[in-house]
C-alpha cells in the first residue's frame, strides 16, 4: 500500500516471468564507486602498513555499505522514473566527494567524508520512506514509542490505562485513514485526467497535517503516561486537543480530494474536539484523551456508516439481479 507522495508508484513493475534489467543509470552511478575503489587501492599502496590497512578496510566498508544499499533500493525502485534518476544522481555527487576524501579520511578530509557518508546512507533511506508506507510508517512509530514509555512505567491502574487509550488512539487513527480515504484517493488519482495535481496536493502539502497529527498526538500520550493524574495543563491539553484537530483537519482535506464536499463526519468531529479545550481544563489527563479518542471513533464509525456499508448493500443488491438474471 503506497500512501504517502509516491503517485504514481515510484516501484518496479514485476511480471512473473520477468527478470529486473540493470539501467544505464545504476551502471553510471557504479563508475562512482569503480573510482572509490581505486582510491582505496591508492590509499593502501601509501599506507602498507597494519594501522594503515585497518584504516583502509574502515574506509572500503563504509564504500561497501553505500553501493550495496543503493543497489538493493534500485531492485525495489524503478531506475527510469524522473525521481528516482535523480536521487542515484544526488547519490553520485555525494559519491564523488566520498571518492574524492578517501586518501586524506583520516587526516584534513574526514569531516567531508563523514558528511557525504552520511547524506548517502540518510538520503537514501528518507527517499525509499517518501516512496513508500509513510503515514503506517508515522503509527508505527507512535505505537512503539508509547510501548517504550510503558514499559519503563510501574503498572500501576492508571498508568494501563493510559496505555489503552493510547493504543485505542492510534487504531482509531489507523481506521480513519485506511479504512476508506487512502483506497479510494489511490483509485481517483488512478484514473483522474491530471494525476500530478492531486499528487502534489494530497500527497506533498495535506499530508504534512496528517504526520504532525500524529506526532503531536504521540507527544500528548507520552505526556499522559507519565502524568496520568491530576490536572490538565495547557502543554498537554493543546498537545491531545490539537493532534487530534490536525489529524482530522488533514483527513478531511485528503478525502475532499476524491468527493465533491467535506467530510460531515470529520467536521462534526473537529466541533466535538472544540467543545473539549474549555471543558478539558476540568478534566484529569486521563480522561481528556480518552474523550478526544472517543471522538475520533464515533467520525470512524460515522464515515463507515455513511460510505462503506452503503456500498457493500449496493454490491450485494447488484450482485443478486446480476444472480436472478442468469437463472
Amino acid at each position: 500500500m503506497n500512501v504517502f507522495a509516491a503517485r504514481p508508484s515510484l516501484l518496479r513493475v514485476r511480471k512473473d516471468d520477468e527478470r529486473s534489467r540493470v539501467t544505464f543509470v545504476e551502471l553510471f552511478f557504479d563508475l562512482v564507486i569503480v573510482f572509490a575503489v581505486t582510491q582505496l587501492s591508492h590509499r593502501l599502496l601509501k599506507h602498507l602498513t597494519p594501522f594503515g590497512a585497518v584504516q583502509t578496510v574502515l574506509l572500503m566498508m563504509a564504500v561497501w555499505w553505500a553501493w550495496i544499499d543503493t543497489a538493493w533500493i534500485t531492485n525495489w525502485l524503478d531506475p527510469d522514473k524522473p525521481a528516482v534518476r535523480l536521487l542515484l544522481f544526488a547519490l553520485m555527487l555525494a559519491g564523488l566527494v566520498l571518492s574524492s576524501s578517501i586518501p586524506r579520511a583520516f587526516e584534513g578530509r574526514a569531516l567531508p567524508f563523514a558528511l557525504a557518508y552520511v547524506l548517502m546512507q540518510l538520503g537514501r533511506d528518507l527517499f525509499m520512506l517518501w516512496a513508500c508506507l509513510f503515514v503506517i510508517i508515522a503509527l508505527g512509530e507512535s505505537v512503539l514509542i508509547t510501548g517504550a514509555n510503558f514499559a519503563d512505567l510501574v503498572w500501576a491502574s492508571d498508568h494501563v490505562a493510559a496505555f489503552v487509550v493510547a493504543f485505542s488512539g492510534s487504531v482509531a487513527m489507523w481506521v480513519l485513514y485506511f479504512n476508506i480515504g487512502a483506497e479510494r484517493a489511490s483509485r481517483m488519482i488512478a484514473t483522474s485526467d491530471d494525476p500530478g495535481r492531486l499528487v502534489r496536493s494530497g500527497y506533498t502539502y495535506i499530508h504534512i497535517l496528517i504526520v504532525a497529527g500524529i506526532i503531536v498526538s504521540a507527544v500528548g500520550d507520552e505526556l499522559v503516561l507519565h502524568h496520568p493524574g491530576g490536572h490538565i495543563d495547557a502543554t498537554t491539553l493543546a498537545a491531545i486537543i490539537g493532534g487530534s484537530a490536525l489529524y482530522l483537519v488533514g483527513n478531511a482535506l485528503f478525502k475532499r480530494l476524491s468527493a465533491p464536499y467535506m467530510p460531515l463526519s470529520h467536521t462534526v468531529g473537529l466541533g466535538l474536539l472544540v467543545l473539549l479545550v474549555p471543558a478539558g481544563l476540568g478534566m484529569t489527563p486521563l480522561v481528556l484523551p480518552a474523550a478526544a479518542v472517543a471522538v475520533l471513533i464515533i467520525v470512524a464509525a460515522w464515515e463507515w456508516a455513511s460510505l462503506w456499508r452503503p456500498a457493500v448493500i449496493a454490491t450485494r443488491d447488484a450482485n443478486d439481479r446480476e444472480s436472478r438474471r442468469i437463472s
